[in-house]
């Protein structure tokens, strides 16, 4: 994870990245559905038929009513208190038509349930989602609802419930309606600020929040606010590993954090190092291209040409032995590093540092200062 930023006069380089999930495996042990041993039904029959989204699948047969397939005595997965899930499954029309259907997980332990939001069926295999974030250890059942009255067959496959070891997911509720679970995914990849990680942040509560949410970065403490409009919100900080984004987002999750409407984040998502110093006036961009040329058998020249990349050299002319010791520092960080000008522009640049030097003013004044240089090269 590049959690590196440097500030000097303009110029910004850092990086901080939300990881794609990772998943324990299958708690279904016959999630396959290649027969219906570990299946329970409502309806009128249930049947284990070929051409599923893999392999078999389950037809539901109903009535004139709405139905469902779960699992049976002995087949239901144990869950664990305090971690999140994703629970999925296949579903496709039958002869009952295209209707509404939907997936469910029951708690044993205090009788209560969540279900996925709804899809309409058809002709093809689609896949339904949905989180869980289980509040007690023990005994879960897992449903595909058949949501409509029309008699015939609906099809199910692929049910899949995994533990979410490390997720970009923030699990919330409201005051408003604080018995409900929401969830909503920071989207994976590399943000070169906090600014940006913030925006992101506040796009995605507020598309899975009842209320709207304002999400900050103070670039001087390099800490995240999250504030609801209204009311008062919970964050389960907790519900999984560290590598979970709520310590991305600098959060202590080693608790939740409850019962206020705004939150600053426990640690800083970036560690900011700042050359107060000035450059040397030029910022000079070397954009490479590469060239290469084969003389055919007729004699002609054919040439090849390769985009290039921008390579940028750094000069810094009068340093404190405290300021040369944050370029060290950011020299000594093995990994991608984000580059803009925005004296010039506000493009990002992926680059490395591959080069680095200094070199003392004069040793013999009675307060040393050095000159440094470095040369960034842009990456692809």
């Amino acid at each position: 994870m590049a959690d590196i930023k440097l500030a000097m006069d303009g110029i910004i380089i850092g990086g901080i990245d939300v990881p794609a999930a990772a998943y324990g495996d299958n708690l279904i042990t016959h999630g396959g559905c290649e027969s219906t041993d570990g299946w329970a039904h409502n309806g009128t029959g249930l049947a284990s038929v070929a051409g599923g989204q893999s392999g078999n699948c389950l037809e539901l047969t109903t009535g004139a009513a709405t139905g469902y397939v779960r699992t049976d005595t002995g087949y239901h997965p144990t869950l664990t208190a305090g971690k999140l899930y994703l629970f999925t499954a296949y579903v496709k029309s039958g002869t009952a038509g295209n209707g509404s259907s939907y997936l469910r997980i029951y708690d044993t332990t205090d009788s209560s349930f969540a279900n996925s939001t709804a899809i309409t069926s058809s002709g093809d295999w689609q896949q339904i989602s949905m989180y869980y974030y289980a509040k007690h250890t023990g005994l879960h059942f897992l449903y595909g609802y058949k949501d409509f009255s029309n008699a015939g067959t609906i099809l199910f496959d692929t049910f899949v419930i995994r533990e979410m070891a490390t997720h970009s997911v923030v699990v919330f509720t409201e005051s408003a309606t604080s018995t409900t679970y929401r969830y909503t995914a920071i989207t994976a990849g590399n943000y070169a600020t906090g600014a940006l990680l913030a925006t992101e942040a506040e796009t995605q509560l507020d598309a899975a929040g009842g209320v709207a949410y304002t999400v900050t970065f103070d670039d001087s403490t390099g800490k995240v606010t999250i504030t609801a409009a209204s009311g008062t919100v919970t964050f389960y900080w907790t519900c999984a590993s560290a590598t979970q984004i709520g310590s991305l987002l600098g959060y202590d999750c080693t608790a939740d954090d409850s019962g206020a409407i705004s939150y600053t984040s426990d640690n800083p998502i970036f560690t900011t190092y700042t050359v107060a110093h000035t450059l040397t006036p030029s910022l000079p961009t070397n954009l490479g291209k590469k060239i290469e040329s084969a003389v055919m058998a007729d004699g002609t020249t054919r040439y090849a040409f390769y985009a290039g990349q921008r390579t940028w050299q750094l000069n810094w002319v009068h340093l404190t032995a405290a300021q040369l010791a944050v370029l060290v520092t950011l020299r000594s960080f093995n990994g991608r590093l984000y580059y803009q000008n925005n004296d010039e522009s506000a493009t990002w640049y992926t680059t490395v540092m591959t080069s680095f030097s200094y070199d003392v003013i004069d040793p013999t004044a009675s307060t040393i200062y050095y000159v440094a240089a470095a040369t960034l090269e842009e990456t692809v």
